[in-house]
């Protein structure tokens, strides 16, 4: 398999399971696509092009769970490291600010 070190792709790439939750990003690539993990990757929907929301993290950081195509699955980090991604231009998800906002707005006005 090609060496992806010091391409443009991982020079703005960087790996999914870095990201917090309710960031959103874009796969730009899946590395190693001889690998078994990887196969099943591309399988589950995980392709460039494709839109990811971080929606949790477990308490000691693994798993994590990723929303894509409309299902969630979660994923260790050793199989979300092979994701690289880019931030999507929306930065982080603003689902929680949104519902946030619908519990202070929730009251009865005076």
């Amino acid at each position: 398999m090609a060496d992806l070190s010091g391409t443009a792709a991982t020079d703005t790439a960087q790996r999914l399971c870095d990201f917090a939750p309710g960031d959103k990003v874009i796969i730009s690539d899946v590395i190693d696509h001889e690998h078994p993990a990887t196969k099943r990757l591309l399988d589950l929907g995980f392709l460039p092009g494709t839109e990811v929301l971080v929606v949790r993290r477990a308490p000691l950081r693994d798993p994590v769970v990723f929303e894509l195509r409309g299902n969630r699955m979660a994923l260790r980090r050793a199989e979300a490291s092979r994701v690289l991604v880019t931030s999507s231009s929306g930065g982080p998800s603003d689902i929680a600010a949104g519902v946030a906002g619908t519990a202070k707005t929730s009251g009865s006005a005076a």
